[in-house]
């Protein structure tokens, strides 16, 4: 899951040292252990979460995607009104934020297997924004569950880039994944860690 707050800014082109960890999480290397005392590692037809909005939407669509790898679009409904705080008098308040959904084209078939009510789910997901988390850019916690449940197996791995506050890894760790946590502020990144022990 990467998080618009750290690269609404970016340009494209710094968005092209990033394609070969969205290849390598939709290959994976199996779900299969070398040994019983493996660590736990990504495994393949895997699906990538990103989180964004508007113009920041756009240029990861066009970066990302590729012949062999496919996307789709859904949403984060949260109602916050007061989320549009530039342009208020010019735009509409912004009430959700995009979701885009990368999958490896070839395995399809295989990733709608981790939830045979998928074509069930709807592709807006409604949950309020979290008013009493660590920071104001923490996604709800239910909003996570919903996505860990329908885009990982059982027992699989869940890996956030970014995981700032850490509410991936507790979504992750509560539906029963395994969690691949990386974040480049070390406070941040203990306090995240002592949430998560």
């Amino acid at each position: 899951v990467l998080r618009p707050a750290l690269w609404n800014d970016a340009r494209l082109a710094d968005f092209q040292g990033l394609r070969p960890l969205v290849g390598h999480a939709l290959d994976g290397c199996g779900d299969e252990r070398s040994s019983p005392s493996a660590p736990p590692h990504p495994g393949p037809r895997g699906h990538i979460a990103i989180f964004s909005a508007n113009a920041f939407t756009q240029t990861i669509r066009t970066c990302f995607a590729s012949p062999g790898i496919g996307w789709y679009s859904m949403i984060w409904h949260h109602g916050d009104l007061s989320a549009n705080t530039h342009n208020q008098d010019h735009q509409p308040a912004f009430t959700h934020e995009d979701i885009t959904i990368f999958y490896k084209r070839s395995s399809i078939n295989e990733l709608t297997l981790y939830n045979s009510q998928q074509r069930c789910n709807g592709t807006v997901l409604f949950h309020p924004k979290e008013t009493t988390g660590q920071c104001r850019a923490m996604k709800p916690l239910p909003l996570m569950r919903e996505l860990v449940r329908r885009y990982s197996s059982t027992k699989g791995v869940v890996m956030d880039i970014c995981m700032n506050t850490g509410v991936c890894g507790k979504a992750a760790l509560t539906e029963g994944r395994h969690f691949l946590g990386m974040e480049l502020r070390l406070k941040q990144f203990e306090k995240a860690a002592t949430w998560l022990a």
